[in-house]
């Protein structure tokens, strides 16, 4: 039976709805390529990062480890300490919902400090610096290749997490994101090219 249109087979079928399964069939493909890409893109921009992250963190500890007062080596940078005064503090209350449905309450603890220069910075502390800081005192903010690593008001220090360590943290996220797409998609593509081969197989002895 014809009309003007697709062609309609006994079984039902149609050229219409052949030519459009195999359009899904191969953006589907297509897609599953492209996730593949992606995962391989994102594990080669991911290795080397954290690579270069751990390398930092592992410096930066050696010169925490080091001390201020001792010599740790020419190859080694050690902590610049940049005297600013605290012109602000704040203390920020966070709700959030946990995986059995209750209110868990978080509270931040920020100080404001203005540098030399006049800019001004914030930076969440530890509830013990917050405690022993003042609005108008001194602070010393340890400085560590342009990064903030440290802030010491009176008798207390608090430390930030390395810059090594952040990139570590993300990185290993990114590569992670990458191993899966690269997974989930060869499997896929595995399965599909398994079952074109049974198709094909099936087909010949039909033949």
């Amino acid at each position: 039976m014809f009309n003007d249109r697709r062609r309609t087979y006994p079984d039902g079928s149609s050229t219409w709805t052949s030519w459009r399964e195999r359009l899904e069939s191969f953006a589907y493909i297509v897609g599953l390529v492209l996730a593949v890409g992606a995962g391989i893109a994102l594990l080669v921009l991911a290795v080397p990062k954290f690579g270069d992250s751990y390398h930092q963190n592992e410096e930066f500890s050696h010169a925490k480890n080091c001390g201020d007062d001792l010599d740790c080596g020419d190859d080694l940078d050690s902590f610049e300490g940049l005297e600013v005064l605290v012109v602000g503090r704040d203390i920020e209350h966070r709700t959030s919902r946990n995986s059995d449905g209750h209110d868990t309450s978080t509270i931040d603890y920020i100080l404001t400090c203005q540098r030399p220069d006049g800019s001004r910075s914030t930076h969440e502390v530890s509830a013990e610096l917050y405690r022993n800081s003042q609005e108008g005192q001194a602070a010393t903010l340890r400085m560590w290749r342009g990064h903030v690593v440290a802030i010491t008001a009176g008798t207390e220090t608090y430390w930030f997490p390395s810059p090594g360590a952040l990139g570590m943290a993300f990185w290993l996220v990114t590569g992670a994101v990458g191993l899966a797409l690269l997974a989930w998609g060869s499997v896929w593509l595995a399965l599909i090219a398994r079952q074109m081969r049974r198709e094909r197989k099936w087909g010949t002895r039909a033949g």
